[in-house]
């Protein structure tokens, strides 16, 4: 943090809502704006917080999930879920880098995916994604020669689970095996950091087992 007084980060909050609920289908909906007053930052140049200022961050939030047995009972045990975020986080400081998108803030990112639970058993398929975003202030979209700035691509990743409830019997034992980023697709986040600058590569395809138990 640099020498001086440090004033508070402040924000004010608006937010409405509604939620829906059938037995069959659940959804609910969010609007939200939030005004920061002081809001800090890491400065990229020399390894310290310092205050960016005012933003907005407005948008909506939205999620739902159906059971697809109310359709068919051929489809039961079926359930479709997705989620969906829209966030526009402006930088209001007065200065060259006003109206920008504040950095590491995609506008959009969201979920989905299958569930089909027969029994004891949970097979899934989802999906979540993300759109672009910047790494800077300046928004700066051609890539600098460390690979500190510049726009980060959005991306797609894609991933599975299955898993199986053992009941009370065994303290409900839950065991599953997944598979995240099942096609390997490429994509990365930067560092402006002093000691770190760069690129930084997401997970690759990654294979992992898990189990939780509940006393």
């Amino acid at each position: 943090m640099q020498s001086g007084n440090v004033e508070p980060e402040k924000a004010r909050t608006w937010e409405v809502g509604t939620r829906y609920d059938d037995g069959a289908l659940t959804a609910e909906m969010g609007l939200f704006l939030i005004n920061f007053n002081n809001q800090y930052d890491s400065n990229q140049t020399n390894d310290t917080v310092t205050a960016r200022g005012k933003t907005r961050h407005s948008g909506l939030e939205a999620q739902t999930r159906y059971a697809l047995g109310e359709l068919s009972p051929a489809l039961d045990n079926l359930s479709v879920y997705a989620s969906y975020a829209y966030v526009n986080a402006e930088i209001r400081e007065k200065g060259d880098t006003y109206g920008n998108q504040v950095p590491f803030s995609p506008k959009h990112k969201g979920t989905f995916g299958v569930d089909y639970k027969p029994g004891s058993w949970t097979f899934n398929l989802n999906g979540d994604f993300q759109s672009s975003q910047f790494a800077d202030n300046a928004n700066i979209v051609a890539e600098s020669a460390d690979g500190s700035t510049g726009r980060i691509p959005g991306y797609m990743l894609w991933g599975t689970r299955v898993a199986y409830d053992f009941g009370p019997q065994m303290a409900n034992l839950n065991l599953a095996l997944g598979v995240k980023n099942i096609f390997d697709h490429a994509y990365y986040t930067r560092s402006y950091d002093d000691n770190n600058k760069g690129l930084y590569a997401g997970q690759p395809r990654t294979l992992y087992l898990q189990g939780s138990m509940k006393f």
